[in-house]
């Protein structure tokens, strides 16, 4: 009979917690993720986010305005669409910026902060080009560059080019002296008015107070620099008109005098703690 029959009666296992929370939670994260990219795609050409002003901090050679046309910035951009990484580049493309750093102010402004190159000298190259000490070449030299800034006679003639890099085994050795001499106290006050390169070891450096020749090796030289008092003692009791002062050799100060002299040169010799003077 029909009530003597047993049914067999099968329920679905349900599936673990964690696999329902993933059927729930990934078409939610989805969902979030449309929205907030509609969102984003929306807000980024919005009127609040175009850019209303962009500062510019670390000029003082570039001119601010020159930069941010070359960095090709308007008005009408939005601040989300602007890649910072790119207006850098285009920023580093001037000669005279050494680095920059390009960053977003909410809602509506661009803040730019450039490191600009120091001149160290004029490479004597036609009209004359300002250098930096890496040897970088800034630009044709201004008349308060030429005034205030050594020039750098190599002997050759580089190629000029804006933001180009001179390599050249003379200029790198005499960019390497100036940043080395500066550093001295003897130096520290004096005008270094020309600096001619004869090899990447030999220099005459031209000063307010005379000329020297001087070794690209600078170990020992303030030893030397300390004996100039008593070089100028020497020299002052005597009718002699000095041509230059040579402190390439080890150990000794040269003093080469005028030909009108009967001595064509002195030399002052250290030896030990002191110094000797032989004619």
């Amino acid at each position: 009979m029909w009530g003597n029959r047993k049914r067999n009666v099968r329920t679905r296992a349900r599936p673990p917690r964690p696999i329902r929370l993933l059927n729930w939670l990934v078409p939610a994260l989805v969902t979030l993720a449309l929205l907030a990219g509609g969102l984003f795609w929306f807000l980024r050409d919005h009127a609040v986010f175009h850019v209303t002003m962009v500062r510019v901090y670390g000029t003082e050679r570039v001119p601010q305005q020159e930069l941010i046309q070359l960095a090709q910035l308007t008005r009408d951009t939005s601040l989300l669409r602007i890649n910072v990484e790119r207006v850098r580049a285009r920023i580093m493309q001037h000669p005279w910026i050494r680095d920059a750093l390009v960053r977003r102010m909410y809602p509506n402004e661009l803040e730019v902060i450039v490191y600009e190159r120091r001149p160290a000298a004029v490479l004597e190259s036609g009209a004359g080009h300002v250098l930096d000490v890496e040897g970088y070449l800034l630009g044709q030299a201004t008349a308060a560059d030429l005034a205030s800034l050594p020039r750098l006679a190599p002997g050759t003639s580089p190629t000029p080019g804006s933001g180009v890099r001179i390599t050249e085994p003379t200029v790198q050795a005499g960019l390497r002296l100036l940043s080395q001499i500066r550093d001295s106290a003897f130096f520290r006050n004096t005008t270094i008015m020309r600096l001619d390169i004869m090899t990447p070891e030999r220099f005459v450096v031209q000063t307010q107070r005379g000329k020297f020749i001087m070794g690209g090796d600078l170990t020992g030289i303030d030893e030397k620099l300390d004996l100039f008092p008593a070089v100028d003692d020497v020299l002052r009791g005597q009718t002699r008109r000095v041509e230059y002062i040579d402190i390439s050799v080890e150990n000794q100060i040269i003093v080469k005098t005028s030909a009108r002299t009967t001595q064509a040169s002195s030399r002052l010799e250290k030896r030990g703690g002191g110094s000797e003077q032989t004619h």
